[in-house]
Parts: structure tokens; sequence; C-alpha cells
């Protein structure tokens, strides 16, 4: 982990760093997506959208100000 020559935030190289296993996904959920969730379960949306949609300047852009809580749900 880390790395030489790079930008001091990249470093110093550490050797032995191990991570666990985790998921992720292939791409971000977008705000239409998380609309959907929001409609089906009956979720707060996120303060930034007017009413329960995002504005359609941005439903195909990453969701933003969700928390971990949030998206575990």
């Amino acid at each position: 982990m880390g790395r030489s020559g790079g930008e001091p935030q990249e470093g110093p190289v550490r050797n032995g760093v191990s991570v666990g296993s985790f998921s992720i996904d292939k791409t971000e959920v977008t705000n239409g997506e998380y609309a959907d969730f929001v409609r089906e379960a009956g979720y707060p949306p996120p303060s930034q959208w007017l009413g329960d949609q995002p504005g359609p300047d941005i439903k195909m852009l990453p969701v933003v100000n969700v928390s971990y809580q949030d998206a575990v749900k």
C-alpha cells in the first residue's frame, strides 16, 4: 500500500497490509435508482431533492448525501 515517488499523500510504502473481503457495485447508484428505493420503501429522500424526486438535471448523476446507514437499508 502506498508508493514511492508519488504525491506526498500517496506514501510511504507500507508492506504487509491486508484488506478484508468487501462488496462493491460496478457503478454508482444514480439519483433515479435511489428515487425508486425511496418510493418503494417509504424512505425519506436526500435533503437536496425537492420533494421525493431528484431534479431532472441530476437524475442520472450518482446520489449524494446518503449515509452508510441509508445505504444498508
